[in-house]
C-alpha cells in the first residue's frame, strides 16, 4: 500500500526525459535536480490528494454504499423471517482496512511534510475528518 501510494506517484509524475534535461542544464548536482523535479510535481499531488481524501472520499465513505447494496440483497434472498432480521443489521466496522489506510495518509503526511509544509494542514483536515466520521 505504501508503494502504491508514495513511491510510484513520486517517481511516475516526472518523465525521465525531464530529469535528464535538468541534470545537464544545472551545475548543482544529480541530487539536487532530481529533488528539485520530483518534489516540485509531486508535491502538489499529494497536497490535492490530501485534500480531496477528506472532501470526497469520507463523505462516500459515510454513504457505506457497498454495505447497503449488500443487506438490501440479503434481505430480499432469505428465505427466514430470523435470516432478514440478521441482514437488517449494519455491518461491522472494517478496522483492518481502515487503519491500514490510515497509517498510510500517516506516512505520506510525514514524508512531504519536511519538504511541503502545505501537506501538513491537508493532512490535519484529512485527520480531523475521519476522526468525526468514525467514533
Amino acid at each position: 500500500l505504501v508503494i502504491n501510494l508514495l513511491i510510484l506517484p513520486t517517481f511516475l509524475l516526472t518523465s525521465l526525459n525531464s530529469i535528464i534535461q535538468e541534470t545537464w542544464r544545472d551545475e548543482h548536482g544529480v541530487v539536487n535536480t532530481i529533488a528539485r523535479v520530483l518534489l516540485s510535481q509531486s508535491g502538489s499531488f499529494f497536497v490535492n490528494f490530501l485534500l480531496q481524501a477528506p472532501l470526497f472520499g469520507v463523505p462516500l465513505e459515510l454513504l457505506r454504499i457497498e454495505q447497503r447494496v449488500l443487506r438490501r440483497w440479503r434481505r430480499r434472498h432469505a428465505p427466514t423471517r430470523r435470516e432478514v432480521e440478521e441482514a437488517s443489521e449494519a455491518g461491522p466496522f472494517d478496522f483492518v482496512h481502515q487503519f491500514a489506510w490510515m497509517a498510510c495518509m500517516f506516512t505520506i503526511v510525514l514524508v512531504y511534510s519536511t519538504m511541503v509544509p502545505l501537506v501538513l494542514p491537508a493532512g490535519l483536515l484529512l485527520f480531523a475528518h475521519k476522526w468525526l466520521v468514525d467514533r
